[in-house]
């Protein structure tokens, strides 16, 4: 028995990008998430965002939506910088296992204010291999207790690949505490 066939899950293909300097010479349309605009463009867990800011800014040039991966997780990113991008109009992708503090306290801490702030767009699973399971029904436990179920749906839905993303104007960072 198929159990795809009864399962509200749709698969698309899709890449994560690397943060790699080769990239900003190519066509990114062709990793392009699977009948979006949209490309996902990952953080460097250590070490400088720029050839992130680069492949985003490259993304935008060629007509497609930035989605930046793990934000949360960029050991020189920190909440001011995602919050920007997402000011950018760059959608912000959080891990459901930051939201779990599977990725240390710092991680968690700014994966759930990009969510409470508005900033993220979407919550996934960056579940790449059979070791690293997706963890995505526990995070939306977590996500619906604290923001409530119809608010925390979005996050998890994926309807906001789907939608044409705007800047997100956040709260003042000067009047919040650890911006």
């Amino acid at each position: 028995a198929v159990v795809a066939d009864a399962a509200p899950l749709e698969l698309r293909l899709g890449y994560e990008l690397a943060p790699a300097r080769w990239l900003l010479r190519e066509d990114l349309s062709r990793y392009g998430l699977e009948r979006t605009e949209s490309v996902l463009i990952e953080v460097p867990f250590v070490g400088s965002p720029s050839v992130t800011i680069a492949l985003a800014e490259r993304a935008e040039a060629q007509g497609l939506q930035p989605v930046i991966a793990h934000p949360e997780r960029g050991e020189e990113v920190g909440f001011g910088m995602a919050a920007g991008f997402a000011e950018r109009g760059w959608q912000l992708q959080i891990n459901a296992t930051s939201l779990l503090g599977r990725h240390g306290d710092e991680a968690e801490q700014i994966g759930w204010r990009l969510l409470r702030d508005g900033a993220a767009a979407f919550v996934a699973s960056d579940g790449h291999r059979e070791s690293r399971p997706p963890h995505l029904d526990a995070a939306f436990e977590l996500a619906r207790a604290e923001l409530g179920a119809e608010a925390a749906l979005r996050y998890f839905d994926g309807t906001e690949l789907d939608a044409k993303p705007t800047a997100r104007r956040l709260p003042s960072r000067a009047a919040s505490p650890g911006a």
